[in-house]
């Protein structure tokens, strides 16, 4: 059963001819490009017929193929040629919901409200099959999908052997209960024994499945959970949640594992690896999964939001599941050489997360936290946390706000800011339920790990910034209105005329990031654009203001930067003409003796004559 299409393989008994079929084996989805060995046990006490069916799947992707049928001794042919005819099926009346899902009791949903998290049913038959389960009366849409020495079975407690307990999670009392348990396969390879949950609906950020484990034994092996996108059946291609080693207990063990917000068609694996030769016993009991129903606010107060990552604690964060890799959790250095931090921002050695930019990790690929569902919020908050973006290869951190399916950037740093860490704020405000996510990003080599510490969410807007790239607005900077002829363009990517102005912005230098240019286009010689900067105490001392500056083509103008005090303006720098296709820093002195000495503030002024100049 090889290929993206496959459909499914049935194996059923009957006993009399048009009687109904009964399903001894079902198969679905792609199981790899291999031929799998499966034995069947067949208690039938009359003359029976095995029927084997390949059902088409939705291209010719789907191809099924069988060999090597075999009977033990036990089954011998019948002395009768043909079955009795039996009755045949009787008509199935149409459903009165019609195209809905018909509960146990009769009620009438929607489809979309089965398997959603939700009991919309009375009788909660809209989740039966979903993934819940106490493994009393079946395996509730969990799919033992093993091809090798060993396998996941159904056990009674009443029946069992050896290390494995003789008591459940569900009914704690002796001789009763069921639950899974890892046992001898029909398969001839040494693999795990692999659970595979139903495909899931969409999930929130908070969802999480929570379970009871049983290890025991030399050879309990390893035992764990992993997500896999359901397209991907039957290959490597999964991401491990969980996992626990070579654990010999002679009691349950409870545990959660977060699964997060992923979209529809994800499911989650669970995986047994016993050693082989020797002695195990491995069982799961009482799968439930829980906070998964989507626009589900997790809470209501923002300080959920707050982490310190003490003790390896998410909070209310949660690994993205369609990203490309997860953040790291140490309470070390990061591994790699000159790159990332020597400790946490909190004491200096407790816990921060980081993305690791080494091998297996490549350039662009991005590691995303993404916290709870929270709900709107009605006044102006400031997100602040504490960021380390230290090596030569360091690519970005943005920090998004999520409102639905928009994402809109609130802040974001590219490139090595020194071996220190430093403090990031965000304003956050949504008039709607809303998501805080930081995303980092690799860059072209293993020294580009970024840290992350020390989350809080606050009341009241954030302190204004000493610093601007662009990125996300301009910042406390205005466009000056009356006394200039145009404004400044904020921009992304290569300008629109040839032979001048920058391809890229100077922060990010992939084409992606934002800057601000003045442009020729519709303008005459002599033409001016000011930018006015906020103010800024100078209290009798100097300042320095640090700029990247742009000044490309044959026509290229002047560029000024202005101090404006109470009195006067002063021009502090400035360049004409053209300096190459290439970032300069520029670096002007504010003096604090400008005005008179009681003048506390003064404003910083960017202004330029036409002709393609770029301002980051």
């Amino acid at each position: 059963m090889y290929g993206s299409s496959i459909g499914q393989l049935n194996i059923y008994t009957r006993t009399n001819t048009n009687g109904p079929l009964k399903t001894m084996f079902t198969r679905s989805l792609n199981q790899g490009d291999r031929w799998i060995r499966q034995d069947l046990p067949l208690a039938e006490t009359a003359d029976f017929q095995i029927i084997i069916e390949a059902v088409v799947g939705v291209s010719y992707f789907g191809g099924i193929a069988v060999d090597d049928i075999s009977l033990t001794d036990g089954c011998k042919l019948s002395v009768n040629n043909i079955l009795p005819t039996g009755l045949p099926p009787s008509s199935t009346s149409l459903s009165p919901c019609g195209s809905n899902f018909r509960c146990g009791d009769g009620q009438c949903i929607p489809q979309s409200s089965v398997c959603n998290y939700v009991l919309d049913c009375i009788d909660a038959s809209d989740e039966v099959n979903c993934g819940n389960c106490n493994f009393e009366s079946n395996l509730c849409g969990w799919t033992d999908n093993s091809v090798g020495i060993f396998r996941w079975m159904n056990v009674s407690v009443s029946a069992v052997t050896g290390l494995l307990p003789n008591s459940d999670t569900t009914f704690p009392a002796t001789n009763q209960g069921h639950y899974v348990a890892v046992r001898p396969g029909p398969g001839l390879t040494v693999t795990g024994a692999l659970l595979i949950s139903p495909q899931l609906k969409a999930t929130g950020p908070d969802c999480r499945i929570t379970f009871n484990y049983y290890m025991n034994g030399d050879g309990s092996g390893n035992l764990a959970i992993l997500l896999q996108n359901s397209i991907y059946t039957a290959t490597n291609r999964a991401t491990t949640l969980w996992t626990v080693n070579s654990l010999s207990s002679s009691s349950w063990t409870t545990y959660s594992v977060d699964i997060g917000q992923v979209p529809n068609g994800y499911q989650v694996l669970i995986q047994s690896t016993p050693v082989n030769g020797y002695s195990y016993a491995v069982a799961i009991d009482d799968i439930k999964f829980l906070g998964c129903q989507l626009n589900t606010t997790f809470n209501l107060k923002p300080t959920v939001l707050d982490c310190t990552f003490t003790g390896g604690d998410f909070c209310g964060y949660f690994e993205s599941r369609t990203d490309d890799f997860d953040w790291t959790l140490t309470n070390h250095a990061t591994p790699s050489l000159n790159t990332g931090p020597s400790g946490d921002h909190t004491t200096g050695h407790d816990y921060y997360i980081y993305i690791e930019s080494s091998s297996p990790q490549k350039f662009g690929d991005r590691a995303v936290l993404i916290s709870a569902l929270m709900a709107p919020a009605s006044i102006h908050m400031c997100l602040k946390f504490w960021y380390h973006m230290f090596g030569a290869d360091i690519d970005t951190l943005n920090v998004y706000l999520i409102n639905g399916a928009n994402y809109s950037r609130i802040w974001t740093r590219s490139g090595s800011h020194g071996n220190v860490w430093r403090q990031g704020e965000a304003p956050v405000f949504s008039t709607q339920n809303y998501q805080i996510s930081f995303e980092g990003t690799v860059g072209h080599g293993y020294g580009g790990d970024i840290a992350l510490d020390d989350i809080s969410l606050i009341n009241g807007s954030c302190s204004p910034q000493d610093m601007c790239d662009f990125e996300i607005d301009l910042c406390e900077y205005t466009q000056i209105e009356f006394k200039d002829v145009f404004d400044w363009t904020r921009w992304a990517n290569k300008t629109a005329s040839n032979g001048t102005g920058p391809a890229t912005d100077h922060t990010t230098n992939n084409g992606y990031g934002n800057y601000l240019h003045i442009g020729p286009l519709g303008r005459t010689s002599g033409d001016n654009a000011q930018l006015l900067g906020p103010e800024i105490a100078a209290y009798g001392l100097s300042h320095c203001v640090y700029f990247w500056f742009h000044m490309y083509g044959a026509n290229i103008g002047t560029l000024n930067v202005i101090a404006r005090t109470q009195f006067k303006d002063v021009t502090i720098w400035t360049r004409s003409g053209q300096l190459g296709d290439f970032w300069s820093q520029g670096r002007a002195t504010m003096d604090g003796s400008l005005g008179t000495f009681h003048v506390s503030n003064y404003l910083v002024t960017f202004c330029c004559k036409t002709s393609f100049l770029g301002l980051c």
